[in-house]
């Protein structure tokens, strides 16, 4: 390989935590409330992950959903500890809290389906976690 490249895929990891994080239409960075932090202790006692809930910025976003790129999302997890949510789902649907807090702890972007996380999110209220927009 040549040496120029070797060091391409670790620069490519190191440098991924510093995307820049734009929040949605509307957002308003929140005070988690207590509730968030219990639902974040039991993910990391569940997955056997250890994250850090100080470290996180949590969003709210109006309505039900909103838009990012061609996409409607009920909640949304970005590389840099930024979890948004909706109105809606951030005072009644635990299970998809839980996801993004799966996301958090570095299950990544596309862990989706691994049995682990499945057990411990739950399952989802809505189907609408993420769908094109019309």
């Amino acid at each position: 390989m040549d040496t120029k490249l070797r060091w391409l895929p670790a620069l490519l990891v190191a440098g991924a935590g510093c995307v820049p994080f734009y929040p949605p239409s509307g957002a308003i960075e929140i005070d988690p409330p207590p509730r968030f932090e219990r639902l974040y202790s039991e993910m990391e006692l569940c997955t056997g992950r250890e994250g850090d809930f100080e470290r996180v910025t949590w969003w709210m976003v109006p309505g039900y959903a909103f838009r990012r790129d061609e996409w409607l999302y009920e909640a949304l997890w970005s590389p840099g500890h930024h979890i948004v949510l909706t109105a809606w789902n951030a005072y009644e649907n635990d299970a998809l809290i839980r996801h993004e807090i799966a996301h958090d702890l570095g299950f990544g972007a596309d862990f989706h389906g691994h049995p682990i996380v499945q057990r411990c999110t739950g399952a989802l209220k809505s189907s609408l976690t993420r769908q094109r927009a019309r």
